[in-house]
């Protein structure tokens, strides 16, 4: 599911992961970040595609008196801002700064919205009738990792003191393909490009470092929350992300780009110990592609209803991961096709592959500028190959046009 703005409707679709499991059988809950947008011309209520309740934490910049974590934060600290840096001298902080910041917001950590999220995970997992007639779907959905980069101090700390442990960006070679992002450095707070120098790109990985530690801590909480009910034997759990950030790498900052560092997101996913076998050995990386598309579809597939929602809405064409999971070999796509309107300049839009035998294809549909990386040799995309590989480039280009 994509994230909407008030010019663009998402309740239209004919099929939605929450409105199938609703009906069947199940409770379907979301907490935390929907970005489903809300009723602008109605009562300004979330929209929920479907989820029977929701506890909505929607991290705009005009802090809506109808998102759940605003109402939470005016009842203990009114119009005291949601977000605060711990420098407003130096930089402020917003929902695209690509600086970072101790949790200044508030004293108590637990006010965060990464905080809040987990605990109100927690509540629902304690008051939840697992003996009753339906079963739980419950989407935890934190903010953060997105900026702000606004860790507790005691995690911002332990990463502040390690800047030379920070994994390095991603940067082509002087004169690379990627030199033309490096256009300043002195950068707005919220910038999208640009060179920082080292030591400052550094700090923001502390703090994005810090953030993914603390979102980390409360999958921790949800996880003994169902431990505690007894039931974490008997639950699916899903762990994944919309996007990455691209922290610098290529000079570019936020998301929204065809690179790894945004594109290339994790999926684990965790079956019932009370199946005991038939699946593949717990902890295995299961090589080739996968993509958003297919969760819904893994999802159904658990709950039985695959066959029928394929065969109600043709619209629903991903596959399912469970043979996968049962170590049945096959191949679900040879590649897999991204796209993205326009993002901050003309050239970030675009249309991509990626391969089956990792190759990117990049299109930029303003400039009809193309790359080519080839992710076995050069997993960081340093080296654009475009410019020596016709043949491939023609290849690439024929299925994009049979594409879209």
């Amino acid at each position: 599911m994509l994230g909407y703005d008030v010019d663009v409707s998402c309740s239209n679709y004919t099929t939605t992961l929450p409105q199938v499991l609703d009906s069947s059988g199940y409770r379907t809950s979301a907490i935390g970040k929907d970005h489903f947008g809300f009723d602008y011309d109605g009562d300004d209520s979330p929209i929920l595609q479907g989820y029977e309740d929701a506890m909505i934490y929607d991290a705009e910049n005009g802090e809506r008196n109808d998102d759940d974590y605003y109402k939470f934060w005016k009842e203990k600290h009114q119009d005291q801002p949601t977000i605060a840096s711990d420098s407003p001298e130096e930089y402020n902080i917003d929902y695209n700064t690509w600086r970072a910041t101790d949790y200044v917001a508030s004293e108590d950590e637990n006010d965060h919205p990464t905080a809040w999220t987990g605990n109100a995970a927690v509540d629902y997992i304690k008051d939840f009738d697992f003996d009753g007639s339906e079963s739980m779907f419950l989407k935890a959905s934190f903010h953060r990792p997105h900026s702000p980069y606004d860790p507790p101090k005691r995690l911002h700390d332990k990463y502040k003191n390690r800047l030379e442990e920070m994994p390095p960006r991603s940067l082509s070679p002087e004169g690379g393909w990627d030199s033309t992002n490096r256009n300043r450095t002195e950068m707005p707070d919220d910038a999208w490009s640009g060179d920082p120098g080292d030591v400052e790109a550094r700090k923001s990985r502390a703090g994005y470092f810090g953030s993914i530690e603390f979102v980390d801590e409360n999958v921790g909480k949800i996880i003994s929350a169902l431990e505690d009910r007894g039931v974490l034997d008997d639950i699916w759990i899903i762990w994944t992300s919309d996007h990455g950030d691209m922290q610098g790498d290529h000079y570019l900052w936020r998301k929204g780009f065809a690179y790894e560092g945004s594109t290339h997101v994790p999926l684990v996913i965790s079956w019932p110990r009370t199946i005991t076998s038939g699946f593949l050995s717990r902890g295995v990386v299961i090589p080739g592609l996968v993509e958003m598309r297919y969760i819904a579809p893994t999802i159904w597939d658990v709950a039985g209803v695959l066959d029928r929602v394929k065969e109600a809405d043709p619209l629903v064409t991903g596959f399912s991961l469970l043979p996968l999971l049962r170590g049945e070999t096959f191949r679900l796509r040879d590649y897999i096709d991204l796209e993205h309107n326009f993002v901050f300049q003309l050239k970030f839009h675009w249309n991509g592959f990626v391969s089956d035998d990792n190759m990117k294809y990049v299109y930029n549909a303003q400039t009809g500028s193309e790359q080519l990386f080839n992710l076995t040799s050069d997993v960081f995309e340093l080296n654009d190959i475009s410019d020596t590989n016709a043949d491939l480039i023609a290849v690439w280009r024929s299925r994009l046009v049979d594409q879209f």
